[in-house]
């Protein structure tokens, strides 16, 4: 499949589109971000001076992408390539390699946070090996992304750099509201359980002070055993959790039958967002989103 996703690229390259990433000092710096969230903290802090492609189109998830052929022509001629990393993006390298683009920078956001494991919450080490990825979902996690993104715009374009750093402070301001909104609603909630899909939530969680009791998916498009399913079903009776949350872009069918059989409800949290949906196209509004729908189940 790589051997067949260079060689289309190749051929779509060939037609000569070629800037090769670099910037020749008129109109904004392109840039991709693999997923929509990165996308608005980029565009937050370059403004009008830089152009950001979406590379996950909407409605998928990050994890089970399969990118096209065609899709390599955006990053062919990106000057920076922003993305999770953690073993978000597996699919990225690749493409990566596949765009022929010497010249772009590939930004890992996650570099230099303490990550969560997947099978706990420890530090995952260096190498991110079974990390957690999820980490803009935790607004404090996004400030120092918004820095990394000023500090990489500034260094390719330091005439730029003033009004980088000027947005990214501005940015951050409306984070750390953000924070301060989400304690003060969730230090109201009479709930703190909850049983998840697949663990987007751990950093969200660890945060605010949140609990997920269970994960029905550990590894994203691989389904659960009947015995994990029946030990996810004990852990919601034991602990009287009401609610499973489910995700937009992945198959909600093992939630829906394990709330038929326990009586829990099933609310639809969003971690990714996306230009066109309106009240999450944008991180904060999205922020917003997944806290109003979590009060709406865990809220007196």
């Amino acid at each position: 499949m790589e051997r067949a996703i260079l060689l289309l690229a190749v051929a779509a390259l060939a037609g000569g589109c070629g800037s090769g990433g670099s910037r020749n000092g008129e109109g904004p710096i392109p840039i991709v971000a693999t997923i929509f969230p990165v996308a608005d903290l980029v565009r937050n802090v370059g403004g009008e001076l830089v152009f950001v492609t979406v590379f996950l189109p909407p409605g998928a998830s990050p994890h089970t992408f399969d990118p096209r052929p065609s899709q390599i022509r955006d990053i062919s001629e990106a000057r920076v390539f922003f993305q999770i990393g953690a073993g978000l993006e597996q699919w990225s390298e690749r493409i990566a390699f596949a765009a022929g683009n010497p010249e772009m920078e590939i930004i890992s956001l996650s570099d230099g946070l303490e990550l969560i494991c997947s099978s706990g919450h420890n530090n995952c080490g260096h190498d991110h090996g079974g990390a957690n990825p999820h980490v803009w979902l935790d607004p404090a996690y996004a400030m120092q992304m918004v820095e990394r993104v000023a500090s990489t715009l500034s260094k390719i374009d330091s005439a730029g750099a003033p009004a980088y750093r000027k947005n990214a402070q501005a940015y951050i301001l409306e984070l750390q509201a953000l924070d301060e909104t989400i304690r003060e609603t969730v230090s109201g909630f009479d709930g703190r359980r909850y049983i998840a899909f697949h663990p987007a939530w751990a950093y969200f969680s660890k945060r605010y002070g949140l609990e997920a009791a269970g994960i029905i998916e550990e590894t994203p498009g691989k389904e659960a055993t009947p015995r994990h399913l029946e030990r996810i079903v004990a852990a919601i009776r034991s602990h009287g959790i009401r609610v499973v949350f489910a995700e937009p872009q992945l198959n909600p069918k093992e939630a829906e039958v394990i709330a038929r059989e326990t009586g829990a409800g099933v609310a639809f949290l969003d971690p990714l967002g996306g230009e066109r949906l309106e009240g999450r196209d944008s991180y904060l509004a999205l922020m917003r989103y997944n806290l109003r729908e979590m009060e709406k189940v865990l809220g007196k």
